[in-house]
């Protein structure tokens, strides 16, 4: 690591060998004002500035240009102490102002306690110590007297409350007679307002006490103001509450953005060195627009902000080198450090400002141009900036706001830059803040580089799953040339597929397992061998019990070698195509013999049938259902898994369609109709349906019948209504088939 491989602290410089902003030039102006009055006189000085800027800051160098003097310099005695470290008990720091002035910066020494009246003393004590052993004050630290432990907080408070006022006032005098004693109080602006007013206070009664004492007062003004003026009479502001006790005020000067511009920007170029890393040069001047002309910068306004973003980004960019586009990712930190409510708004309107390759979402697919825009524009709350940065970002929030929403984000390249405005990138720039796990390029390529090992390949792809599978895809796409075994590769995409399932989406988006047979399409372009290959997925999914795959496998070969439908060049060619056929025809005969061709599935698995059909004939096919259908809930069964699902885009149920004359045209297909009636015949619980003169049915389709569509919904396929339903259907249409026949 090197010695700037650290985080920065945010703590005051301490030398002005660290002072990159002139601080020094105040601290001197200090120095040479208290050097200029003579002993006779106390002030108290008040160093104005916001937090970060740098007081306690000019305080250190003050101090270090005082400790650097010689006594007929203007040498002074120089004490700090942090008001903070107190929580706001004020008679501790009194006393602590106390104990630096009479030089005890030790323990209290023996002189002071013979002057106490030992049994006065211990007993006060004992008394408070139960009470404030409590208490949270500072420091707490454990000393030991005449016996007795208790911590220095508890003695100073005894020391002061037992001595003779008189006598320390009269201490207080003599000592600042012999020198000039300069206190300074820092952090008071982190006290509440009551006790920053109790503790002016005591300030202004020891100012009183002699000549050569100056007080050094470190805060925000404006901050300290508003804390007080609620404690204070409506006739007196805060304000001229501080004018009151402070003398001489000192604003420190403010810092020019230039320079701090220029502060942060050494800071992130020792950060991406460390760190290894190396933007472009185009890159860089797109920061650069967005830093200084777009008024990014101004979200940076003290050295402590500029300290606090580089140690925010050296935390965040460890994790993240090499996955994000360096750019994007530092201006939407930047955003996170200091505007934490508009780094949450990017993030939730997500699918508003990135194309999502045909996610469906309610609450923008149905806004107009002028809406969409209305949206993109509320985001920004009227910030120039913000306005800035998003058009900047995400070229689709642009769009919006020309009224072109109708183009394209080019999304190759903005993945292969990693961009945040990328599908694939978004989530990954959120994942610190919003706790979301993306998969990243090295997983992928860790996927890719693993496919000559099945069982290490097989281990790795499972980092895919229903989240991210299309930002996945994509990137294999960018790395499909470094795929060594594409045969390994193609059937873990397969096993990949059985894990999650496959089932189609709602939307009109691929699924996972769409996705997986498109890019094996890809993988094997150009192979000498793909007719093997395809046989041997075929089956390879056989083997392995998968029934409901095998229909789409060869539905995927057959539909792409056709070269009007293909997306490329054919899957095979013509001869390649009928061995395919022959060889799939094999496969199904072979799952008919271990009845794992589907006859009561509720699922799309009755694709087979059309291939079998195809492929064989009917007879086959019809001798293989009457074998497995022998009763009329077989029946009902078997023509449930050819009806189709529909979902409502409005509330996201699935719902079966009805039994129509093309569902059963389809299924006479494959069996005889006459013996599917013959067994619900038989069933004397549809009677009344069976031998009704005027056939009437339910149906699963009326939009006006909310209760028959409820019988219709996935999931009720098995219940007495539905069941029922279904018998109607079929005994209408199987009664007007024969009359359409005739």
């Amino acid at each position: 690591m090197s010695e700037n491989d650290e985080y920065y602290s945010d703590s005051p410089i301490e030398s002005k060998n660290e002072d990159c902003f002139g601080r020094i030039k105040t601290a001197k102006a200090i120095f040479e004002t208290i050097k200029s009055f003579s002993i006779e006189k106390s002030y108290t000085i008040g160093v104005y500035g916001s937090w970060g800027a740098g007081k306690t800051s000019v305080v250190n160098l003050l101090k270090e240009l005082y400790g650097d003097t010689v006594v007929d310099e203007g040498s002074a005695d120089f004490f700090c102490i942090d008001a903070w470290n107190y929580s706001g008990n004020t008679f501790g720091i009194q006393a602590e102002i106390a104990r630096k002035i009479l030089n005890n910066d030790d323990d209290i020494d023996d002189g002071w306690l013979k002057k106490i009246k030992r049994r006065k003393f211990l007993g006060r004590i004992k008394r408070w110590g139960g009470k404030r052993a409590r208490s949270k004050n500072k420091p707490n630290i454990n000393l030991s007297y005449f016996g007795v432990s208790v911590s220095s907080s508890f003695i100073i408070d005894g020391v002061m409350r037992s001595m003779d006022e008189h006598a320390i006032n009269k201490a207080i005098r003599k000592k600042v007679r012999e020198k000039k004693i300069i206190v300074s109080i820092d952090n008071i602006d982190r006290l509440n307002g009551k006790d920053i007013i109790e503790l002016l206070g005591q300030i202004n009664r020891f100012s009183s006490l002699g000549r050569g004492l100056y007080f050094l007062l470190p805060f925000d003004k404006e901050y300290v103001s508003k804390m007080i003026s609620a404690h204070l009479p409506p006739s007196l502001s805060g304000e001229a509450y501080i004018d009151k006790i402070v003398q001489i005020p000192v604003d420190l000067p403010v810092i020019l953005q230039e320079e701090l511009d220029d502060y942060f920007g050494k800071k992130l170029q020792i950060l991406l060195s460390d760190l290894g890393l190396s933007i472009e040069e185009d890159d860089w001047e797109r920061f650069v627009i967005l830093y200084r002309h777009y008024g990014l910068n101004k979200y940076i306004s003290t050295p402590r902000d500029a300290v606090r973003l580089v140690n925010s980004l050296r935390f965040s960019l460890i994790e993240k080198q090499n996955k994000i586009n360096v750019v994007d990712f530092i201006v939407l930190e930047i955003i996170r450090v200091f505007d934490k409510e508009y780094y949450n708004m990017i993030f939730e309107n997500k699918k508003l400002i990135i194309n999502n390759y045909g996610d469906v979402d309610s609450s923008y697919i149905r806004l107009s141009d002028e809406e969409k825009k209305e949206k993109v524009n509320s985001l920004c709350n009227g910030s120039a900036v913000a306005a800035n940065i998003m058009l900047e970002l995400f070229p689709r929030a642009q769009r919006i706001i020309r009224g072109q929403d109708n183009g394209s984000d080019d999304e190759d390249e903005l993945r292969q830059k990693r961009r945040a405005a990328s599908f694939d990138y978004f989530d990954l720039y959120f994942s610190i803040s919003v706790g979301i796990t993306k998969i990243d390029d090295d997983v992928i390529m860790d996927i890719v580089k693993n496919s000559m090992d099945k069982s290490k390949l097989d281990k790795k792809i499972l980092a895919i799953d229903a989240s991210n599978y299309r930002s996945a895809f994509r990137k294999f796409r960018d790395h499909q040339k470094e795929i060594v075994d594409k045969i390994n590769f193609s059937k873990a995409l397969l096993d990949l597929a059985d894990v999650c399932g496959y089932s189609r989406r709602r939307d009109l988006s691929m699924s996972l397992f769409d996705s997986a047979l498109f890019f094996i399409d890809d993988l094997l372009r150009g192979e000498d061998n793909k007719l093997e290959i395809y046989k041997q997925l075929l089956r390879y999914n056989y083997e392995l019990g998968r029934a409901e795959s095998i229909p789409f496998l060869i539905r995927q070969v057959v539909l792409y070698s056709n070269p009007e439908r293909s997306r490329n060049e054919p899957n095979l060619t013509n001869d390649e195509l009928r061995e395919y056929k022959k060889y799939a025809l094999d496969v199904i005969r072979e799952m008919a013999d271990k009845d794992m061709v589907p006859w009561d599935a509720q699922n799309n698995s009755s694709l087979i049938y059309i291939y079998w059909e195809q492929f064989g004939n009917r007879e086959e096919i019809n001798t293989y259902v009457r074998k497995h259908v022998i009763t009329s809930d077989g029946v009902i069964n078997f023509i449930t898994q050819f009806l189709g699902i529909s979902t409502s885009m409005s509330d996201g149920i699935s719902y079966r369609s009805d039994v129509d004359s093309a569902t059963l045209k389809t299924i006479q297909k494959y069996v005889d109709l006459e013996y599917f009636y013959d067994l619900i015949s038989r069933d004397s619980r549809y009677d009344d349906v069976v031998n009704a003169k005027e056939k009437k049915f339910r149906s699963f389709s009326d939009p006006f019948n909310r209760e028959n569509k409820n019988i219709g919904r996935v999931g009720n396929e098995r219940t007495e209504d539905f069941r029922k339903v279904v018998v109607e259907q079929f005994i209408y249409q199987y009664d007007k088939l024969g009359l359409d026949d005739e």
